[in-house]
Order: structure tokens, then C-alpha cells, then sequence
């Protein structure tokens, strides 16, 4: 089985996305050890997906391909590719809400083991604390959702409360869209230089959700 990924080029890293399997992003730092780490993350998603009770597909023998690459735009502005601008289904729109469903729920279960490691520990290295990195899920969440809109702007007000923050903010993304109709699941809007589709959002919203997870397992590992 051939899997497609878009690739983004970030100065000298590069982040792939493997289109049919939403949350799975690879990284390296050039084209041809990402190509070659992509079967090694992609089975490693598949075992994610069959823990959590996603469905799992059975790919065989995987060979991984670029369907694009792209470099990003300065000022971290991501590209977007062609595939973004393709309308989702409503099957990829529901596959890709469940798995941010899912990993929004295994950092709720992170962040509780990791809290109380992470204040236990007699060091720490730099880097966000699990309160620090909920909150930082939770407003990337909103932002996401903001970028779906004709103004870029949506309001939301974030709980103090680092899980309840979370919560609150996948609910929004979920809701912001759902609420886009059929016709416009294609539509390309611009904020800030960057251009933003459901599909790109989608895309870079899984991705961001599943990221975090083993930054806060490494927490839990420390205070051991």
C-alpha cells in the first residue's frame, strides 16, 4: 500500500504529513530520512489509533511517497498545498474530529501522571510545564478555529482550569466546523499572508494534538 505526504519545508527540517492517516506527521532533517522514518511513524500511529479504540486499516507492506513539498512562508506561516484545497468528506471530517478527540483525551490522561512528576522533580529542564502546555493546546485550539472564519477572529474565553481550558477549546474547533456549510468546505480564506482551508486546519490541528503527547510522557519519566 502507497501512503502520500504532504511535506513542509521549515529552513533545514522537514514535516511530513501522511494525508490518509490524519495526526500523522513525520520529521527529519532531510528528505531522505523522512521518507525512510515515515513507516516506522506511521506503524507506531496505526498501534495508537488500535489502543484508543479508532479503527486501525491494515496496510501491509507500506511505501511512503511525496505527493508535495512546499517550503513555509517566512514569519511561520505554513504552506498550503494542493490537497488542501480540496473539499473534505464528511467521513474525512468526522475521522479527523474523532482522532482530535482521542489525543485531546490521552493529554487530559498525560497531564494528570505528569503534574504531580513534574512538581515532584528536583530538577527541571527548560521547557513548559504540563500546566503551561494545556493552556498552549488550548489557545492553539481557538486559533485554529479562528482561522476558519472570513475576519480571523473568534472570542473565546478560556477556563484557568488547564483541562477544562482543553476541553472547552476542542469543543470549539468541533463546533466551528461543523457549522461551515457543505458549500464552503472548499473556500480558501488569507489572514495574516497565510492561506487557510478546512482541510489545512484539519490537518495541522491533528497533527499539533498528537505532538504534545510525549512531551508530557517525558515529564511522567522524569519524576520516577
Amino acid at each position: 500500500m502507497r501512503l502520500d505526504m504532504l511535506v513542509e519545508r521549515w529552513g533545514d527540517s522537514y514535516l511530513g504529513f501522511v494525508r490518509e492517516l490524519p495526526g500523522c506527521q513525520v520529521e527529519a532533517t532531510d528528505l531522505d530520512a523522512l521518507v525512510e522514518a515515515a513507516p516506522r511513524v506511521i506503524a507506531s500511529h496505526l498501534d495508537w489509533l488500535d489502543r484508543r479504540g479508532l479503527p486501525s486499516p491494515a496496510y501491509g507492506t507500506i511505501d511512503v511517497g511525496i505527493r508535495e513539498l512546499r517550503d513555509a512562508l517566512p514569519g511561520g506561516r505554513g504552506p498550503c498545498f494542493k490537497a488542501d484545497r480540496q473539499a473534505p468528506s464528511p467521513e474525512a471530517i468526522d475521522e479527523a474530529l474523532q482522532i482530535g478527540e482521542a489525543a485531546l483525551a490521552e493529554l487530559v490522561e498525560l497531564y494528570r501522571l505528569a503534574l504531580p512528576a513534574w512538581r515532584a522533580a528536583s530538577t527541571r529542564p527548560a521547557g513548559w510545564s504540563p500546566d503551561e502546555m494545556l493552556h498552549h493546546v488550548a489557545e492553539l485550539d481557538v486559533w485554529y478555529a479562528s482561522r476558519l472564519s472570513a475576519d480571523g477572529r473568534l472570542e473565546v474565553d478560556l477556563p484557568a482550569d488547564p483541562v477544562v481550558a482543553v476541553l472547552v477549546a476542542g469543543r470549539t474547533f468541533a463546533s466551528t466546523v461543523r457549522s461551515i456549510p457543505v458549500e464552503q468546505r472548499g473556500t480558501v480564506v488569507e489572514h495574516d499572508g497565510e492561506e487557510w482551508t478546512l482541510a489545512k486546519a484539519l490537518r495541522r490541528r491533528t497533527g499539533h494534538l498528537r505532538e504534545h503527547a510525549l512531551q508530557l510522557a517525558a515529564w511522567i519519566s522524569l519524576g520516577q
